[in-house]
């Protein structure tokens, strides 16, 4: 059984630097991811939230007020965030905190996640949450325990078939506890204060005492801990996400350009028209690519 905690949101504010010429902490640790994915293509955009105003590109926000400055960072960028944030000193408040515990792996049957969802919808007597479902209970089934104002919501679903583009392997139960400020602040310096292995425990050992104080028990209990895996989430690097970029954006107009006898002029724009050699490979590599994606 392969069992993978992680940093799945932060939030981050902080008041506006008095010195004009300031960045501030939060932007030098946002701007490096923003500045990837629009050199990527990615399009970022201007966004508006209670009176802030910034840019977000892939969800990812940096905004500003008159006073106070606001970061959203979701999803597995989180974790670079949340690194940096500790490296950086932790400098800023967290005012929002995702943690996360992703099970997968053969030994994973649908009961467990059934046996969660039961015990969710049949809480003891004296345990008092707000709960609610979505969807069907055959396929993409997710139970939310708490109310969206609580200051810990906690969720439980099939990652494999709510995120099916990401390759999960079947069945992949996501657990979720969105921690809300001022808890979200003490439990990322908490976190920040331990070893990178310790961090994982902390991280199980959170979101199965939270469940377990409202009824829903977790699967990494169950099994002995030498038939457990534990792996940080792994982050796709900045080259798998231009190869993707690559595969996605590029290679189609590449072949329309080939097809189109344009080949100097994509050259020239590759930046590869002065080696021959070079461009050859480069030439066969995108005609290729653009067969395979054609034949898709």
């Amino acid at each position: 059984m392969m069992v993978m905690p992680a940093v799945d949101w932060i939030t981050m504010s902080e008041p506006v630097p008095r010195d004009p010429l300031s960045q501030g902490h939060i932007w030098p640790m946002v701007q490096p991811i923003l500045e990837e994915l629009h050199g990527l293509g990615l399009h970022q955009r201007e966004v508006s939230w209670r009176g802030y105003h910034g840019i977000s590109c892939e969800g990812i926000s940096y905004m500003q007020s008159g006073d106070w400055i606001y970061s959203d960072v979701p999803g597995d960028r989180a974790e670079d965030v949340f690194g940096a944030w500790i490296e950086a000193g932790k400098p800023t408040k967290i005012t929002r905190l995702d943690l996360c515990v992703t099970v997968s792996g053969p030994e994973v049957g649908s009961w467990w996640g059934a046996a969660a969802l039961a015990q969710a919808h049949h809480p003891a007597d004296h345990i008092k949450r707000s709960i609610s479902s979505v969807g069907d209970p055959e396929a993409a089934y997710t139970v939310y325990v708490g109310s969206p104002a609580s200051d810990y919501r906690l969720t439980v679903y099939r990652k494999d078939l709510e995120s099916p583009h990401e390759d999960w392997p079947s069945p992949s139960w996501r657990y979720e506890m969105r921690v809300r400020k001022p808890h979200s602040d003490e439990m990322a310096r908490k976190l920040a204060r331990l070893p990178a292995g310790e961090s994982n425990a902390a991280i199980l050992s959170y979101l199965a005492d939270k469940l377990f104080e409202r009824g829903i028990h977790v699967p990494w209990q169950d099994v002995p801990g030498p038939d457990i895996a534990v792996e940080r989430r792994r982050r796709s690097t900045s080259i798998d996400r231009s190869l993707a970029w690559i595969e996605q954006s590029v290679a189609p107009s590449a072949r329309r350009l080939l097809d189109a006898g344009h080949t100097q002029e994509l050259l020239k724009a590759l930046g590869i028209a002065a080696s021959p050699i070079v461009a050859r490979h480069v030439l066969l590599a995108l005609k290729a690519l653009g067969h395979t994606l054609a034949d898709r």
